[in-house]
């Protein structure tokens, strides 16, 4: 389903023949460029957004960065047509579900567990955040992404809804976020168990 999907939109947008990348994000401010109404932006993000949400966690924040740009500019449109020339050239990348992933994951994360005193779970998630990313309001984003078995199952990015100063407290805040989430999601599993 991702495959043909992808296809469709490289087609779609006239990037069949585009260099693929090996990078989907771009730096810089997105909305301080040259308007360009011109371009379908939403649907390129809408059906981005689409391929991040089933397949794709590694493109989720390259995809909300060119979403927030609340009207079209040529540096908004570059930066998704680059996450569709990264898509080209990460074709062979998804979510693999398979003892092969699960024991990958337990060689690389129980060594980093058992240094620091833990032992690794069947769950595990991972959060970090960058610092006042986003240029207009200085607000930090927030990442998590929630492993089951060496698996993605859950993966979030969002704008965190306070200005944080102090690296402690924008990390307190980001794994705050992710636990909401694991929490809600552990609720969810016992509803439909039960």
């Amino acid at each position: 389903l991702g495959d043909v999907y992808k296809r469709q939109m490289l087609k779609k947008f006239n990037m069949m023949n585009c260099r693929a990348l090996s990078t989907p994000c771009v730096s810089g401010d997105l909305a301080a460029s040259t308007e360009n109404t011109s371009f379908p932006l939403r649907s390129l993000v809408g059906g981005l957004q689409y391929i991040a949400h089933i397949c794709r966690c590694d493109i989720v924040v390259a995809v909300q960065r060119v979403a927030r740009v609340s009207t079209p500019t040529d540096a908004a449109i570059q930066a998704g047509k680059r996450i569709l020339a990264y898509l080209k050239g990460t074709k062979s990348l998804g979510l693999e579900y398979s003892p092969k992933s699960e024991a990958n994951f337990n060689e690389i994360y129980s060594k980093i567990a058992r240094d620091s005193g833990k032992n690794l779970g069947d769950c595990a998630v991972f959060t970090d955040s960058d610092f006042a990313g986003c240029p207009v309001s200085l607000k930090s984003t927030s990442g998590s992404i929630m492993y089951y078995r060496g698996t993605p199952i859950v993966w979030s990015s969002k704008r965190q809804s306070l200005i944080c100063h102090d690296v402690i407290l924008r990390a307190r805040l980001s794994m705050s976020h992710a636990m909401i989430r694991f929490v809600y999601l552990r609720l969810k599993v016992i509803l439909i168990i039960f």
